[in-house]
């Protein structure tokens, strides 16, 4: 239950996730099974020349304290990166976002699976399956197993106008989801 009591309660602070001078935003977090957290954030770093915002994702502790590195999770460097969403799978993470310009038409929904560690595993991938216009919004849900769904918002591709459009997600080998390729408009 929810209630502004539980709410409003202290559960131990707030804690900086990022770490240096580098511009971040948008951040997406899931919870581990040991009380800790993955998070994932667009970050634009200026001193490493980026060429524009990168996905960066990190563990921490049931404390808030960090464990381990920042990790970049895409590989596609081009353009801009944003608008993250992480849940928790059977065997890891799985974290999605906007890549502007990546799938040839705009923006795309890209992702990729996190080890239990909140490190990249397996190859970036493509969620949407439909190029045409903009695919943004992004949002990913799990069950937990090593399935999960996909939802986002489809400018010019099914109809006209913007869309709400969903995709499943399937690991085809331990923490690497790969979508059954099947779109679905929802009502």
């Amino acid at each position: 239950d929810w209630s502004s009591d539980v709410c409003s309660s202290d559960l131990g602070g707030e804690v900086r996730l990022n770490s240096g001078k580098a511009f971040n935003a948008q951040a997406a977090a899931a919870p581990t099974s040991s009380g800790g957290f993955v998070a994932a954030w667009p970050r634009y770093d200026r001193a490493l020349g980026a060429n524009g915002w990168d996905i960066v994702s990190r563990s921490f502790d049931a404390n808030g304290s960090p464990l381990g590195v920042l990790n970049t999770v895409n590989t596609f460097t081009a353009n801009n990166q944003h608008s993250p969403s992480i849940a928790a799978t059977k065997d890891g993470f799985i974290t999605i976002w906007t890549s502007e310009n990546q799938d040839g038409s705009k923006e795309g929904i890209f992702g990729r699976a996190l080890d239990a560690n909140g490190k990249p595993s397996g190859d970036e991938f493509a969620v949407n399956t439909m190029t045409d216009g903009s695919q943004i919004h992004g949002v990913v849900v799990s069950d937990g197993s090593k399935e999960g769904l996909a939802a986002w918002s489809s400018y010019g591709s099914i109809q006209s106008g913007m869309d709400l459009v969903a995709q499943r997600l399937a690991a085809v080998a331990p923490a690497l989801p790969t979508p059954d390729r099947k779109s679905t408009r929802l009502n």
